[in-house]
């Protein structure tokens, strides 16, 4: 499976500090295996040549941006799920309703991405730095 995901670029105050900006691209299940999920040492190394690439050790992370919620139930009980034994990470491991946003059903989101990334890599490299 490699559906397409939201990857989180930044989390910030905006000017002003009256609001929180949210900086998003697009990035796979994929590319989140091949980079977020490696083991440390290669993880590391990313962020090492991501700081001195971009000077942001997460440009070379796929960084895919998840929800997760905290249910509780009238009775004061916390709602827990466990993980399939056939999903690639955390397998059998609890935790509260989750899930990622999907970029399908956010049309106007993947349009303006798509739209920037068609001005070229070498912008956006630039912007990144």
């Amino acid at each position: 499976f490699d559906g397409s995901k939201f990857r989180l670029g930044r989390i910030g105050w905006a000017a002003g500090g009256g609001a929180v900006e949210v900086d998003l691209g697009l990035t796979g299940y994929k590319e989140y295996l091949g980079t977020n999920r490696l083991p440390e040492h290669a993880r590391r190394r990313l962020e090492r040549d991501g700081a001195a690439d971009f000077g942001d050790h997460t440009a070379h992370l796929s960084n895919a941006l998840g929800c997760e919620a905290v249910l509780v139930t009238s009775d004061q009980q916390v709602v827990m799920l466990r993980r399939s034994g056939a999903v690639a990470t955390h397998s059998g491991l609890y935790n509260g309703p989750s899930g990622h946003p999907e970029p399908s059903e956010a049309p106007a989101a993947e349009a303006w991405y798509r739209a920037g990334d068609e001005a070229g890599a070498a912008g956006a490299a630039a912007a990144a730095r």
